[in-house]
């Protein structure tokens, strides 16, 4: 499957300036002073993420519109924006990112949180990020609903064509869909821009859903 290349995140190697306070905090220039974790807190060679907290379970928090800098220096070497969520805990100095999204990947179209793709990012050593894993879970929706869904979606196209506007939910079950490993929905998801007329909500979600399977799709066995 082939879709445009879209940043998954965005290393951003500036440097801001370092904390100074003999603690590990949200340094001066981070868009946000709010701390969600740190990794070897106290430790001048850790990991600090500023941004908002969306929950906590234990040691890990999950965030979104966050950036991670390097305690040592105040480098920042990680930023998601505001559509962007992920799970964030503490590996004594590195940090574990796991990219997470909200799609109808359950059984009968239940929306719930699948991890993307996982990054460790390391506290020290060479500037570059690393490499995102794949963690794209295969959706549970079951093979009959996917048919009577396809169905139906594929009757909006007969009937309407590019004067079809459908909502982010379709969009959504179709990459669902997709994600159980059907062949026409595949199909159906890499021609949807040019089948069907894509806006507002629908159209992010649309990105979205490239978005993910670019990055979180694994490889077959």
């Amino acid at each position: 499957m082939r879709f445009p290349i879209l940043a998954a995140a965005v290393a951003v190697l500036v440097t801001v300036g370092p904390d100074v306070s003999g603690e590990c905090g949200c340094p001066t220039g981070a868009s946000a002073s709010n701390r969600l974790i740190t990794t070897a807190a106290g430790s001048a060679g850790g990991l600090v993420v500023c941004g908002y907290e969306d929950a906590r379970a234990g040691e890990r928090v999950r965030g979104s519109e966050f950036e991670v800098f390097r305690c040592s220096d105040g480098r920042r070497v990680l930023e998601f924006g505001a559509l962007e969520t992920a799970d964030l805990e503490a590996v004594g100095a590195d940090l574990r990112v796991i990219r997470v999204a909200h799609w109808p990947f359950g059984v009968a179209w239940q929306w719930r949180y699948v991890p993307v793709a996982e990054l460790l990012l390391k506290a020290e050593g060479d500037t570059d990020t690393g490499s995102w894993t794949p963690r794209l879970p295969k959706a549970e929706v079951a093979p009959e609903a996917v048919r009577d869904f396809l169905i139906s979606y594929r009757a909006a196209l007969r009937d309407s064509g590019q004067r079809y506007f459908p909502d982010e939910d379709v969009v959504a079950r179709l990459f669902a869909a997709m994600a159980t490993g059907n062949a026409e929905a595949r199909g159906l998801l890499e021609s949807m821009r040019k089948d069907v007329t894509l806006d507002g909500a629908a159209a992010e979600v649309y990105a979205m859903a490239v978005e993910d399977f670019q990055i979180g799709a694994q490889p077959p066995d």
